[in-house]
C-alpha cells in the first residue's frame, strides 16, 4: 500500500514538472482511508497548499447503530397471535 502512495506522489511530481498542474483541477482519490497519511507524506512540496476532504464512515455513526439494532429487533421478534 505504501508503494501506491509513493507512486501517486511521483505521478503528481511528474505533472508538476510538465507544467500541466492545475491545483483546482487535480484530485487524488483514495480507495482506503489508511492510505491518507502515506499519500500526504508523498505529495511533493511544489504542490503547494492542498485541500483534504474525507468522509466519515457510516458504520461509526450512532444512526448506523440505531438501524442495526432495529433490524436485529425485527429479525428476533416473536410472532404471537
Amino acid at each position: 500500500m505504501v508503494g501506491q502512495a509513493k507512486y501517486a506522489g511521483q505521478l503528481l511530481d511528474g505533472i508538476i514538472k510538465s507544467g500541466s498542474y492545475i491545483p483546482e483541477r487535480t484530485a487524488i482519490v483514495l480507495p482506503d482511508e489508511k492510505l491518507l497519511f502515506p499519500v500526504l507524506y508523498a505529495i511533493p512540496e511544489e504542490a503547494g497548499d492542498i485541500n483534504v476532504t474525507m468522509g466519515y464512515p457510516l458504520r461509526q455513526t450512532p444512526l448506523f447503530t440505531l438501524f442495526d439494532d432495529f433490524i436485529a429487533l425485527q429479525k428476533n421478534a416473536r410472532k404471537e397471535k
